[in-house]
């Protein structure tokens, strides 16, 4: 059998960085690694009663290796042993390590629904992880959220300005670690149009109080927060501001909706996030320039 390079391992050869985020990625909680206990639970009892002794054997067998240890503890059974080694483990690279090598057991059961588990239990508990193809990743080695949701978060946090922003966001955060998507929705909108009613406090500039995200983009683009030098392609940005998060709201958010309305799914939560966090980090450089 090849040796399979655990997320310890991994974590060796990585650098992490410090960088303010809405996860927290230095401890995994109690509550946690109980909530994963019963996904164990739930997952191995599916399957045939040896290969879910298997599996935890190879889990056992695997991290002990990793770690040079005869065995994980003193206790024979191995589902029990990779139990009791996981509630009692204090290092974050090693409880993920065999969260990690548990994904790997578990990924072909009900076509991987017991990672889609695992990954809300890390989100609901904010813990800055997931398991993507079979390997434990930190959320900000994600591209989209290392490169525009960290640096909207930095700068919503630079100035008092964005005080009512930057909780915004944060509660859109909130929401969607906890699968309330609707809200979530909502809240990335509003975190865009705080900034912008912001950036015109800052500015000196004047907008109608219950100005809609269209009217205050018009409003902040009339008054000179974009160079005016930019060509036809950034006018259609422009209109993909004004109308793409704030469309994501009126369809999912609590907006007009009527009973029987479809539960708005995760993937469009994110992309709320993720667009308004885009749009936030575009206005205020440029007011920033």
């Amino acid at each position: 059998m090849a040796i399979y390079e655990t997320y310890f391992e991994r974590m060796e050869r990585l650098q992490k960085g410090n960088a303010p985020d809405v996860y927290i990625y230095d401890d995994i909680p109690q509550r946690l690694k109980h909530q994963i206990i019963h996904i164990w639970d739930n997952a191995f009892s599916e399957m045939p009663v040896t290969s879910a002794v298997e599996a935890y054997r190879w889990m056992e067998k695997t991290i002990a290796a990793a770690i040079g240890a005869p065995r994980l503890t003193r206790n024979p059974d191995a589902s029990l042993s990779c139990k009791e080694w996981l509630l009692n483990m204090h290092l974050v690279e090693g409880a993920l390590s065999i969260i990690e090598l548990s994904a790997i057991a578990i990924k072909h059961i009900r076509k991987g629904a017991y990672i889609d588990d695992l990954n809300f239990r890390f989100r609901q508990n904010g813990i800055g992880y997931q398991v993507e193809n079979g390997k434990i990743i930190k959320i900000t080695d994600q591209f989209v959220h290392a490169e525009i949701v960290k640096p909207a978060i930095v700068l919503l946090a630079s100035d008092q300005v964005f005080k009512t922003a930057s909780a915004d966001f944060m509660e859109a955060h909130a929401h969607y670690r906890a699968r309330e998507n609707k809200q979530a929705v909502t809240f990335a909108c509003s975190a865009f149009e705080s900034t912008l009613k912001a950036i015109c406090k800052m500015k000196g500039w004047d907008y109608e109080p219950g100005a809609s995200v269209g009217q205050l983009i018009t409003a902040v683009r009339t008054k000179g927060l974009f160079p005016g030098y930019l060509d036809k392609g950034f006018d259609s940005y422009i209109a993909a501001m004004k109308t793409g998060l704030p469309g994501v709201r009126n369809d999912a958010g609590p907006h007009g909706s009527a009973p029987g309305t479809p539960k708005v799914p995760d993937y469009i939560a994110a992309y709320a996030i993720h667009l308004s966090a885009a749009n936030i980090v575009l206005a205020i450089e440029a007011a920033k320039a």
